[in-house]
């Protein structure tokens, strides 16, 4: 296995860390850095890219720090990344990462799996709660040891080459100093049992957090793979059975234009405008001019929107089939009493946990719970599937708050359950 060469430009940070810097832009290198990396066992990760107008992020540079060497592999130079993934999900070695969410996004995007086992420092702030002002890396590097890291760089052109010796300096001092907080924190989080446990947690939700992708950029993608989009336009909620069914048609399209074309949605076309389109149900291309009499710059009405009107006009003649899912309306205004009492409960755990109330339930979790416990009050049209209580009621989170989290969300016989008006 050929050797690997020091990278020639001198990184001060990795100077006064003592660490090896290497930059990897082809098969061989990329094989012996892994080689390296195979004994262990905490990484760092870290990624670079710009997401400036696109639906997919363009990947820049990929970070991988072990606390003596830092990798910077760069994906311009075509070199293939599946060696990477004996790494990513090697059982003994845990990678850290901070906020993963878009870097495993983007790791998925070019195939490979999310790391396993996975310490997301920023989640470990939520099972392990400390007085740092802010979850940033900057603010936990700064609070738990002491450093001040200068993040400048983050906004600047990454897909340019050579980089520039201020973001070479940037990008192996994100993955060195996130090595170090992850180390000081895994060795806090091991401390004692109580501190194990709540690690093991972390782990665990960082499973449930980060689940693999069906397909990745470049899969030939339908309207049928987005038939639910339009569930998460919550806004949307008043629009009858027939304007959310048009509403259904008109975002499945969207999303896939999109990702064929690799622009970001608001560029296509604007929420406002599918909204429009499904409230007045726009089925003929006269009616185009009523919703430019509106006054209001629609993006993407000059262009698609004939398309949108031929859509329409098919949503409309198709209507909504027999057990069509309708939005998620607002609770009404009756389980107001029964959401506080949920909040409080759960607030009593985490503090009986020592984590953070805000990572065992979230509102739109407990607002699912609470809507499928109560199901037989819920607006009729609005269906409360057994699926709504899975978050609080399986998993780790089941496990401290049942059975007591049911009984707590159920209406009492001090609400007035025949309210059927939306709170906002």
């Amino acid at each position: 296995m050929p050797e690997l060469r020091p990278f020639h430009q001198s990184i001060p940070v990795a100077a006064r860390h003592d660490a090896t810097v290497y930059w990897i832009d082809n098969a061989d290198d990329l094989a012996t850095a892994v080689s390296i990396l195979q004994s262990a066992e905490l990484l760092a990760l870290d990624t670079e890219f710009i997401r400036v107008g696109t639906f997919y992020p363009a990947l820049a540079l990929i970070q991988i720090h072990d606390g003596r060497h830092c990798f910077l592999i760069d994906p311009l130079s075509a070199v293939d990344l599946t060696p990477l993934r004996s790494i990513f999900l090697a059982e003994h070695c845990v990678k850290a990462m901070h906020a993963a969410s878009e870097d495993i996004e983007i790791f998925h995007m070019v195939g490979l799996p999310t790391p396993l086992p996975l310490f997301d420092t920023q989640l470990a702030e939520l099972f392990d709660p400390s007085e740092a002002q802010g979850a940033g890396l900057q603010a936990l590097v700064s609070h738990h040891l002491n450093v001040e890291i200068d993040k400048g760089e983050t906004r600047s052109d990454w897909l340019q080459r050579p980089l520039s010796d201020a973001q070479l300096n940037y990008a192996v001092a994100d993955v060195i100093y996130l090595f170090a907080l992850a180390e000081h924190r895994l060795k806090t989080m091991r401390s004692d049992a109580g501190a194990r446990r709540r690690l093991e947690l972390c782990f665990e939700e960082a499973r449930l957090r980060y689940p693999e992708p069906d397909r990745k950029q470049g899969a030939d993608f339908t309207a049928a793979d987005f038939s639910d989009y339009y569930l998460n336009m919550r806004k949307a909620f008043a629009l009858p059975p027939l304007g959310q069914r048009i509403l259904q048609t008109l975002a499945a399209w969207r999303e896939v234009e999109a990702r064929e074309r690799n622009i970001a949605r608001k560029k296509i076309c604007d929420d406002d405008l599918l909204m429009v389109m499904a409230k007045e149900q726009i089925h003929a291309p006269d009616g185009l001019h009523r919703v430019r009499r509106m006054g209001q710059k629609f993006t993407g009405l000059r262009r698609y929107g004939p398309t949108l009107v031929a859509l329409t006009a098919q949503a409309m003649a198709a209507g909504p089939e027999e057990g069509f899912r309708l939005i998620t309306p607002p609770l009404p205004k009756s389980f107001k009493s029964v959401v506080k009492r949920v909040k409080a409960h759960i607030a009593e755990v985490a503090e009986r946990e020592r984590i953070a109330p805000e990572v065992l339930a979230g509102r739109k979790q407990i607002e699912e719970l609470v809507r499928w416990v109560n199901r037989s009050h819920v607006p009729a049209g609005v269906r409360a599937e057994e699926s709504d209580a899975v978050a609080l009621t399986t998993g780790w989170r089941g496990e401290l708050l049942m059975p007591e989290i049911i009984e707590v969300s159920r209406l009492g016989n001090e609400t007035d359950s025949t309210d059927s008006g939306f709170s906002e």
